[in-house]
């Protein structure tokens, strides 16, 4: 089994008190012991959602992939979120590790053989996504982040990382603005050794997934595949 390889100064920073993923209530495309070594897409829904929120794109997804839908491990209501209430930058930024440390470790119990990870994140859970890119900077193949993505509280990644990350968004979406799309300007590392930046921004879409945005997001996962053709 393959272990994410975490950047160490934050790994004990946040390892006490978080929220743990509930294992029984993740949804996968397929039993969790079929997936052997394929890729795995690991799906994380927005503040106030649930497993199902994501789990309706399983049959758009790919051939030859397993992929995850997971349920954040706060509660929110009825539903459910990644991060606890958040009051300033300082209060983000923890929240965020903790996390990401979560899904670090939920993804390195469950993941496998799988050569290949990939993160799919809406909303809050693109910002986690992208946060559990810069603790573990050359574990992911790729991630996908809509409608979201941290500034401050990501910084630059410091090591290698994947050979794509693609962030998208609508132009009329109503989100924080530590969350706008635009700062993905002040995130990329600049180095050719680092990510790889696809953005797209699309024009009168509010905050939401839609289908042209879907679509990319699929041809982007399928350029990434780790073969020319997965079977």
């Amino acid at each position: 089994m393959r272990q994410l390889r975490l950047n160490a100064p934050r790994a004990q920073q946040y390892a006490v008190g978080m929220a743990a993923i509930d294992d029984d209530a993740s949804l996968w495309s397929c039993p969790p012991s079929e997936p052997d070594d394929r890729p795995l897409l690991v799906l994380l829904h927005g503040r106030g959602g649930d497993e199902h929120d994501m789990e309706r794109f399983f049959p758009q997804l790919p051939s030859g992939y397993a992929a995850v839908s997971l349920r954040a491990p706060r509660p929110h209501g009825e539903r459910f979120s990644w991060l606890a209430p958040i009051h300033d930058e300082d209060s983000l930024s923890a929240a965020l590790d903790g996390a990401a440390l979560e899904l670090l470790r939920w993804i390195d119990a469950h993941r496998g053989n799988a050569e290949h990870v990939g993160l799919i994140g809406w909303s809050q859970g693109g910002a986690v996504a992208l946060q559990a890119l810069r603790l573990a900077p050359t574990s992911f193949a790729c991630v996908v982040t809509l409608g979201a993505l941290p500034e401050e509280a990501i910084g630059q990644t410091t090591a290698s990382s994947p050979d794509c990350a693609r962030p998208s968004s609508g132009d009329a979406a109503p989100v924080t603005m530590s969350f706008r799309h635009p700062t993905s300007n002040g995130w990329r590392p600049s180095s050719p050794h680092h990510t790889t930046l696809t953005a797209e921004e699309y024009e009168g879409v509010g905050h939401e997934i839609s289908p042209a945005e879907w679509a990319d997001v699929l041809a982007f996962i399928d350029a990434w595949s780790p073969t020319s053709s997965v079977e």
